[in-house]
């Protein structure tokens, strides 16, 4: 019998969850007809038949003309959960195969009609609310949240740590804002730690009367720069009282560093208690489901959608680069095929293959040429460093884009144009919905990669710009 759970798509194996009489079953909605109700979570607290129209599972759920009436059996046995399919139309799929009786575990996704259910067993989940730019539903996620705002209540210090690319740094700025946005900070680098006590202090100027430091990386801080740290954090201290409030990111257990010799134990003793561990992407699948749609929508538009195909494979991939490597994948499939649904792309087998994280487009590392971008000013055309010429003429839309792009960079700012400002700049003699206008923009930047300016298009936290340090000559000839 096919192995259900080993598939190609999947490099990782699925976490495990503890045989706990407070864990429950749930099913959380990863694709469906109606967008609204992808994401929701379902409780599964006692057997049940799954079929078009039925509520046992609540209003809407099964409300699909390609499922049948009675269509399957779910059976809970305690920690058990058993599916079988009930003679159904177009039957059921555990991880993409067809099975007529299966035992379900912890990350297998059922397949009815056009539906994706992602199996679940997990504790009670956490009534908290995450970041925007880095949102989550799955309980180990919302228990690492509701632990940071406790910390961040109590002003204590924090270190975040947990694989590249999870979002410890998103996390560590939702710390500090926390209690006050406005909070006095500075954010220093491990690598780049200062050995000098007084360049040190000089850095964190300020700071001795309240406020926050971010040091991002600081399993890779000196001996010498974690000594002088300490020192200084002594300096600022009250008595028992420490008015800087340390947030520390690091890719390693800290336990593990004390042990070998790469952090300092007496300044691993300044975060207490609140050392907290981000768990993996593939420890909480849930929010592949919702961060799939976060960034569809960045870079597709307000109205994307999601294909129920690429989801599957999305939500079974392992993703070693975690939520970095997963918006790097949403931004090659916006871009590979342009429109309100994204689907799977002829290169997504290979991404989804390699060992290392794939490149998003946006942030894509090159050598820098010595030979400019030409482009016209009012987005017209451009010649690529190579000699290659676009005619944009009949691309009315991206142009328009393109040149208020152009206009913001000879400006010499250093900001990002967020949409809204895009739309209103571009379109200054219209009135535009918000949404549909949003969306003709998204439209119009992913038109632009596809037509030569991948290399020279931007996206930051904040919006759009093209990108300061490429060589670019503006002209204005036809």
């Amino acid at each position: 019998m096919t192995n259900l759970r080993t598939g190609s798509s999947s490099t990782a194996t699925l976490h495990a969850v503890d045989e706990d009489q407070d864990n429950v079953w749930s099913l959380v909605v990863a694709h469906h007809p109606r967008p609204d109700i992808v994401g929701q979570r379902r409780i599964l607290l006692q057997s049940c038949t799954m079929g078009r129209h039925l509520l046992d599972l609540g209003p809407g759920l099964f409300d699909d003309e390609h499922i049948s009436r009675e269509h399957a059996r779910l059976d809970v046995e305690g920690p058990t959960l058993q599916i079988r399919d009930l003679d159904s139309h177009n039957g059921t799929l555990i991880n993409g195969v067809a099975v007529a009786s299966e035992r379900l575990e912890h990350g297998d996704v059922i397949g009815m009609g056009r539906l994706l259910l992602l199996v679940e067993r997990s504790l009670r989940i956490p009534d908290v609310f995450p970041p925007e730019d880095l949102p989550g539903i799955s309980e180990p996620y919302l228990r690492v949240i509701q632990t940071l705002r406790n910390a961040s209540e109590r002003r204590a210090s924090v270190l975040i740590w947990g694989e590249t690319g999870t979002g410890k740094d998103t996390l560590a700025d939702f710390v500090r804002a926390g209690v006050s946005p406005h909070d006095r900070h500075a954010k220093l680098f491990g690598p780049t730690l200062p050995e000098d006590h007084g360049v040190l202090r000089a850095a964190v100027d300020g700071m001795r009367d309240g406020g926050s430091v971010h040091i991002d990386r600081i399993d890779e801080a000196n001996p010498l720069a974690q000594q002088h740290l300490i020192t200084w954090l002594d300096h600022t201290a009250r008595g028992d009282a420490l008015p800087v409030r340390l947030i520390a990111t690091s890719l390693n257990d800290p336990d593990d560093l004390v042990r070998d010799g790469r952090l300092r134990p007496d300044l691993l003793h300044r975060f207490r208690g609140w050392r907290i561990r981000l768990p993996p992407l593939r420890e909480r699948r849930s929010d592949i489901v919702v961060l799939t749609q976060t960034f569809a929508r960045r870079y597709a538009g307000p109205s994307a959608l999601v294909d129920g195909g690429l989801m599957l494979r999305l939500v079974r991939h392992g993703w070693p680069g975690n939520v970095r490597e997963l918006e790097a994948i949403v931004e090659r499939a916006a871009v590979a095929r342009p429109g309100d649904t994204l689907r799977p792309f002829p290169e997504l087998s290979a991404l989804l293959s390699t060992p290392t994280t794939p490149t998003a487009i946006s942030t894509a590392g090159r050598e820098p040429s010595s030979r400019p971008h030409v482009v016209h000013r009012q987005g017209l055309w451009h010649r690529n460093p190579q000699g290659k010429v676009q005619d944009l003429r009949r691309h009315r839309t991206p142009a328009r884009v393109l040149a208020v792009l152009l206009e913001h960079r000879e400006s010499g700012s250093t900001e990002a144009l967020p949409v809204e400002v895009l739309l209103a700049r571009a379109w200054a003699d219209e009135r535009l919905d918000p949404r549909s206008g949003a969306n003709r923009v998204y439209v119009a930047l992913t038109t632009l990669r596809k037509l030569g300016l991948r290399d020279l298009l931007l996206r930051t936290e904040t919006g759009y710009m093209l990108d300061p340090d490429a060589p670019v000559t503006i002209v204005d000839d036809d």
